[in-house]
């Protein structure tokens, strides 16, 4: 008995797998901007341990926090999150045009801009005593005089470290993303400079900002001088009207969103000002320590693939960028977020544990610092999502994630502040992750509906990712118990073991940005199966002596002489010689687990085009389902001797075969008792009869020629009905016709 079902054309690659060109760089180039990020937040580091090591948790540290605060903010607002992202999709699209462009030219539109900033920079002069009462109205008199003046000495940042990210804008534009990266650390560096003068002043200490704004501006402009000439394509030098407004499309929605999220930055800062002395500074430091992996990973992966996303014009185009930009954020997210909740004591008392930082500084700090660490993913998450709805164009995409972020920012507030009074401190990242996780679910539930994209075959990797990060913290959580003396080499053999772990098996499992990264440090290997077809065939039950076995070894025989596809067969593991009591539950326990775990595992793993299962299916697989069901069987208690198999068909195997792609069956009979019990429509299900191995001369009977005689292939159980057979026999007979 041999079945010929036809094999299934290769479809579209799949989003999720990495292809050549333009997507296949994204990983590696996204690993060396995070790359020089990481080096670059020794300086972040360095200015926060100084800060906490100077003037402790303290209202003198409070005023500094909150000082700087202000002017980052006004930058974040205005530029960082808003502006320099739309500039970025703006000269992405128009690199398309390779027309000369009129308009204004790119320095007059940046003085501009200066001067608009300028005007935000002396409104933050005038009125920052007011301010200062506004934002900590728990600070004392001498507190909020200290946080006035640091306000009047970063001033000036806003107007600095703004043109800083406009110029790294159209940097990144032009796909250079290194100089840009550079940005965080040398504001970092200024900001140092005052702190290892020896001052004692916030306010003078908090200048170091505007130190740092101005190293960072002049690195940009003679950088960008220096690159003009390089190879490589430039983003538009001149910026004419219609840039300008899709610019401003796509600007005033993530200006509406930044508002809303920084709304939430001051809350955060108001509540924590009522809470006590050193307050904001804790809050201020563990946020930040969770910001820095948050900055490097999203300017990471935010400057490589924006532009790559914004020259992408097909909707499915566009779903297979989304793709790979969610789960190259992933891919770096999850283990950060693991890695950070479990080492969060030992973070904190390497970066912030000396000098007038104490013990109940350290312990309050990592507490926060583990609960801010479980909203790292849903946070950087949202805004990759907010800006990939920015490069859809039009003002009703690039404002679709203003609404839901409004809505969860708006019941975040008022818990945060009732929670606060009634847990403290502890309550403020708690509630600030439930928003988040909210927030993002909404976005994917619309980007779902724009796109119209298959969720499961593109959180594929996600799932790969998840998998590696719980074993690689499973073996930091084991070295928590090993102690060899030393903080730092306590930490250093937890970290390298957690990413050792991470790292080999998003290697071994395919993880497409592993397979990305070790393609650029790794000759080139030969593909053997070519372009042919990859098919996944399950001969669990392939070389038993029933009807099902003889038609999985058929068919897995049949497919292997195929010159135009690659069969790559799998079987579940089985116990056949144990006791029937412990045999039949542990078997199906185990299958139950291969199928719906280790089969999409193995499938995505070998890359996979088609999945052929028998009976049963996995119900989310990383590539195209085909399942072969004989017959409606377990439907008919009376005819299958183990309840308990055909209850785990009609719950399991029947929901499995509705969302596989493919349904093959024997006859025509079969195929009705499919869509009747099933309920499986009937373009989804293709009728392949048994054929037969024998010869035509093998199948006549020796005395054939002289008596007529009915052949029945089956089995003598119940379930084939050969008593139906007998009696026809009988009915012939008794007609006088000569049969046996």
């Amino acid at each position: 008995m041999t079945a010929h079902p036809q094999a299934p054309r290769r479809s579209e690659p799949r989003s999720s797998q990495p292809r050549r060109g333009e997507g296949q760089a994204l990983a590696p180039t996204a690993l060396l901007v995070a790359f020089v990020l990481a080096t670059g937040s020794l300086a972040p580091i360095l200015r926060d341990a100084l800060v906490a090591a100077r003037f402790g948790a303290t209202t003198a540290s409070d005023s500094y926090f909150l000082g700087a605060y202000v002017a980052v903010m006004l930058v974040t607002i205005l530029v960082s999150e808003s502006a320099a992202p739309a500039a970025v999709v703006s000269l992405s699209m128009q690199r398309r045009d390779t027309a000369e462009r009129q308009g204004w030219p790119l320095w007059l539109v940046l003085l501009g801009s200066g001067l608009g900033l300028t005007v935000v920079a002396l409104a933050l002069v005038f009125l920052a005593d007011p301010l200062a009462a506004l934002l900590a109205p728990g600070f004392n008199a001498a507190a909020l005089e200290t946080t006035a003046r640091a306000l009047v000495a970063t001033a000036p940042v806003v107007v600095l470290l703004g043109m800083t990210w406009l110029v790294a804008a159209w940097l990144n534009a032009g796909n250079r993303f290194v100089l840009p990266a550079l940005i965080t650390p040398l504001v970092a560096l200024g900001a140092c400079l005052p702190l290892l003068a020896g001052t004692t002043d916030p306010a003078y200490a908090a200048f170091g900002w505007t130190i740092g704004a101005f190293i960072a501006l002049c690195a940009l402009l003679g950088g960008s001088r220096l690159l003009r000439a390089s190879s490589g394509p430039a983003p538009a030098a001149r910026v004419d009207r219609a840039m300008f407004r899709a610019g401003l499309t796509i600007a005033l929605p993530l200006l509406m969103l930044t508002v809303v999220t920084q709304s939430t930055e001051i809350a955060d800062r108001v509540i924590a000002s009522h809470v006590g002395e050193g307050a904001v500074t804790t809050v201020s430091l563990a946020k930040k320590t969770i910001i820095l992996p948050s900055t490097i990973l999203v300017a990471a992966v935010g400057a490589v693939v924006l532009p790559f996303i914004s020259r992408r014009e097909a909707d499915i185009e566009r779903a297979d960028a989304f793709g790979r930009t969610l789960n190259l954020s992933l891919f770096f997210l999850l283990p950060t977020a693991a890695f950070l909740i479990l080492l969060r004591g030992d973070v904190v008392r390497i970066l912030y544990g000396r000098g007038e930082f104490g013990p109940q500084d350290i312990q309050v700090t990592a507490t926060l610092l583990g609960l801010y660490a479980v909203a790292l993913v849903p946070t950087n998450i949202g805004v990759v999502l907010q800006r990939t709805f920015a490069t859809f164009g039009g003002l009703r995409s690039a404002r679709t994630p203003f609404y839901p972020y409004a809505i969860a920012m708006g019941c975040y507030i008022p818990g945060a502040w009732f929670g606060a009074q009634a847990f403290g401190l502890k309550a403020l990242p708690v509630a600030f992750a439930l928003a988040e996780f909210a927030y993002v679910g909404a976005l994917i539930v619309g980007l779902k509906r724009r796109l119209h994209v298959r969720l499961p075959p593109l959180l594929w990797p996600a799932a790969i990712a998840l998998l590696a990060t719980a074993c690689g913290g499973l073996a930091v959580a084991g070295l928590l118990l090993v102690d060899v003396g030393s903080v730092w080499a306590n930490t250093a053999l937890r970290l390298g073991a957690g990413v050792a772990v991470y790292a080999g098996l998003v290697a071994w499992l395919g993880h497409p940005a592993a397979t990305d990264i070790l393609a650029v440090v790794r000759r080139p290997t030969h593909e053997s199966a070519g372009n042919r077809l990859r098919v996944g065939l399950d001969v669990t039950y392939a070389g038993t002596r029933d009807g099902t076995g003889r038609y999985g070894s058929s068919i897995a025989r049949e497919l292997a002489r195929r010159d135009d596809l690659e069969l790559l067969p799998i079987r579940s593991p089985r116990f056949n010689r144990l006791p029937r009591p412990l045999r039949l539950p542990l078997n199906g326990i185990i299958h139950l687990i291969w199928i719906q775990i280790a089969a999409p595992l193995w499938a995505w793993r070998r890359r996979v085009d088609v999945l052929h299962m028998a009976t049963t299916a996995p119900f989310v697989a990383p590539c195209p389902v085909v399942v072969t069901i004989h017959d409606g069987l377990d439907y008919y208690p009376a005819l299958r001797p183990s309840r308990t198999w055909s209850a785990y068909v009609r719950w399991v195997g029947a929901r499995a075969a509705r969302r596989a792609q493919g349904v093959i069956t024997v006859s025509a009979a079969s195929a009705a008792e499919i869509r009747q019990f099933y309920r499986i429509p009937a373009e989804r299900i293709q009728v392949v009869p048994h054929g037969s191995e024998l010869s035509t001369s093998q199948l006549i009977a020796p005395n054939a020629a002289s008596t007529a005689y009915v052949l029945v292939v089956a089995s003598a159980s119940k379930r084939k009905n050969v008593e139906t057979a007998l009696q026809a026999v009988e009915l012939v007979r008794a007609a006088g016709q000569e049969i046996e």
